[in-house]
């Protein structure tokens, strides 16, 4: 595995990782409320962080 893999590799986990967490945040707090835009904000600024 080169280090481009790797890292494309890492990436994938932690974007898929960030997803699932915020996937669980919405489901606790039924879709509603602060707490759902906060699971946004923490999504929306960071994939293309990971993606980059």
């Amino acid at each position: 595995m080169g280090y481009e893999s790797f890292i494309l590799t890492v990436n994938s986990s932690s974007i898929i990782i960030l997803l699932v967490m915020a996937i669980v945040l919405l489901i606790a707090t039924r879709f509603r409320g602060e707490n759902a835009y906060a699971a946004t904000i923490i999504v929306v600024p960071n994939v293309p962080v990971y993606l980059y």
